[in-house]
């Protein structure tokens, strides 16, 4: 699709879904106005703002940077475009910059154990969540770990694991910051789904 043809397809899914521009703006956290601006074609959405949008709208990526006229191509000849290669640049540094998660999520367990992070969890997970636009399976696994987080029945070391990886999601602390454009919730998708597999992985062994 041509650039022009943005809006067209903007305001097509935004009536398939039911959704307001007001509405949107509180899912991605991009302000309204912009998003007018978006949708009437006086101002040409960033990659930030069409992964913020597609992930909102739960639409492929690729529709949205179609729509924007962003070519996803691979032209001919096998040569790469601007895209591919941020792509494959981001992907390389993306595994060498993950590598202290894991040690983050480890020293995050013992502030989960504390009251005080167990107040951090309660009073910011929510507004997290809204900054973050947070859907789908991730917002989820957030809510399912909240659960588990802050249940006195279960046994603290599932309730410290829990709430590692939400303390990895509302801290600052993050190996990719969280307003580094496309990636920046990236590291925090990855603690949740990995403490959400393993903690799952736990109860299936305990069933066996």
């Amino acid at each position: 699709m041509a650039t022009g043809t943005f809006g067209l397809w903007f305001k097509e899914i935004l009536e398939k879904q039911g959704l307001s521009l007001r509405g949107l703006g509180k899912l991605t956290g991009i302000d309204p106005a912009t998003l007018s601006r978006i949708n009437s074609a006086k101002q040409r959405p960033t990659l930030s703002h069409l992964e913020r949008i597609a992930r909102a709208l739960e639409v492929p990526l690729a529709q949205a940077l179609g729509a924007a006229g962003f070519d996803t191509s691979t032209p001919p000849g096998g040569e790469d475009n601007s895209l591919h290669k941020a792509i494959r640049k981001t992907a390389t540094s993306l595994a060498d910059r993950l590598v202290p998660l894991s040690a983050i999520l480890l020293e995050y367990q013992v502030l989960a154990g504390t009251e005080q992070g167990q107040t951090l969890i309660v009073e910011r997970i929510p507004e997290k969540l809204r900054q973050s636009g947070a859907h789908g399976q991730f917002l989820s696994q957030v809510r399912a770990l909240y659960d588990i987080a802050l249940d006195d029945a279960l046994p603290l070391n599932r309730r410290r694991a829990a709430g590692s990886a939400l303390l990895y999601f509302i801290l600052e602390a993050d190996v990719i910051p969280d307003n580094e454009s496309p990636i920046g919730y990236v590291d925090d998708a990855i603690a949740v789904q990995t403490v959400w597999e393993s903690l799952s992985a736990d109860d299936h062994r305990g069933e066996l």
